[in-house]
């Protein structure tokens, strides 16, 4: 109800107003006083592991995360964006659009994806920087493998939401000359807790997704909130530069802020120069015959796996192993694997105890709307084939 006016980018539509008219108008702001401690913006969770939660992010922290983000990334004004997430996800706001408006760089936006036409748009316009996801990097490659070079001016691109696999940043690295750096954030951070570098990186370096940014204080924490050594794997933590809180749900608030500190729920390990590691979400664990597993090692063996378009590893009750590692995969149009393949190609490339123990082909991958694997679904659907 108190939503006075919407606007499209796509041009005018009925009952909301024209994005570029407005700007073209230039009019002048209106005079409204505001601190760095007042809210700027609700930030919505995913809902890829439950129901969306809206952060409430305050002014100072949001702009403190943009001009670390654009350092980092080295945004300047004369580059060119391309944004192919929907602007509604943080994802889309921390990589795309605040950093950019912070440089004054140009920001482009695609309303739907298509691989073809993003390439060309990319060449045409000289675009320089491309935040996405894994999925759409592949899909960028193939197209740059075929027609035997990059779009003319990309230097750079910035992952989120997902996983990446190692041979992904190699290939964009070596057949491009692109830096893929990834990052790791939460919708309750306005920012990112990690972030790679535009720069090439040896070993272990080049397989994480960077160090933490200096907005944030990172630390891996045990069950019990104690710092852990470096080199350990435990829960990271963030302090300074996060959420207000939830929006109509202070009873979530103690659940992931204790003592000054924000408990992402993500376990990951770091090195002595700050590189962060991600094993992956607390809440996506598999416990099975006593032993705690993290998806995220199978499900990049998956994905490297030509026919899989998408993968994750979920949990499958069981009355005498507690759960039972399940893979669940999607494939590219026109790609037929059986499970016996795909069964034979993880003893091949991890060992058989750390390999699914139930694989499945599904037709369609449910996705959230900000377009990560919808992990509730899947275990949704398999708690109702249990029952």
């Amino acid at each position: 109800p108190s939503i006075e006016h919407y606007l499209c980018m796509d041009g005018a539509q009925e009952g909301a107003l024209d994005w570029n008219v407005c700007v073209r108008e230039g009019s002048d702001p209106p005079s409204v006083p505001v601190s760095g401690d007042d809210p700027a913006h609700l930030s919505y969770t995913s809902g890829s592991s439950g129901r969306p939660k809206g952060a409430v992010l305050a002014h100072g922290p949001t702009a403190r995360a943009a001009h670390c983000i654009a350092e980092r990334l080295g945004y300047t004004a004369s580059d060119f964006t391309l944004g192919a997430t929907s602007p509604a996800s943080s994802y889309g706001l921390v990589a795309n659009l605040l950093p950019a408006i912070h440089r004054g760089a140009t920001i482009g936006l695609m309303s739907w994806w298509d691989a073809e036409n993003a390439w060309e748009v990319m060449n045409r316009l000289g675009v320089t920087v491309f935040p996405g996801n894994p999925l759409l990097f592949a899909e960028l490659l193939s197209i740059s493998r075929r027609r035997g070079r990059k779009p003319s001016a990309l230097r750079l691109a910035v992952s989120g939401g997902a996983p990446v696999a190692p041979e992904l940043k190699r290939a964009f690295l070596d057949e491009l000359g692109v830096f893929l750096v990834e990052s790791y954030g939460q919708s309750e951070l306005g920012g990112f807790v990690a972030l790679g570098r535009p720069q090439v990186e040896d070993g272990a370096k080049f397989t994480a997704i960077g160090p933490a940014l200096p907005d944030k204080e990172v630390r891996i924490m045990d069950e019990t909130s104690r710092e852990l050594p470096i080199g350990h794997p435990g829960e990271m933590c963030i302090r300074g530069g996060f959420m207000i809180g939830y929006w109509n749900q202070p009873d979530k608030n103690e659940e992931v802020i204790r003592n000054g500190w924000l408990h992402t729920g993500d376990m990951g390990v770091m090195d002595e120069d700050g590189y962060i590691s991600m094993l992956g979400r607390w809440s996506e664990r598999i416990v099975s015959q006593g032993r705690a597993i993290f998806p995220r090692p199978m499900e990049e063996v998956l994905f490297r796996h030509p026919a899989v378009q998408y993968a994750a590893v979920i949990g499958k009750p069981d009355h005498l192993a507690g759960e039972l590692i399940k893979a669940v995969v999607a494939l590219h149009p026109g790609q037929e694997v059986t499970v016996e393949e795909l069964e034979n190609y993880c003893r091949r490339e991890i060992c058989e105890a750390d390999c699914p123990e139930i694989f499945e082909v599904i037709d369609e991958m449910p996705m959230t709307a900000t377009g990560k694997i919808g992990r509730a679904e899947l275990q949704r659907m398999e708690s109702e084939r249990r029952e």
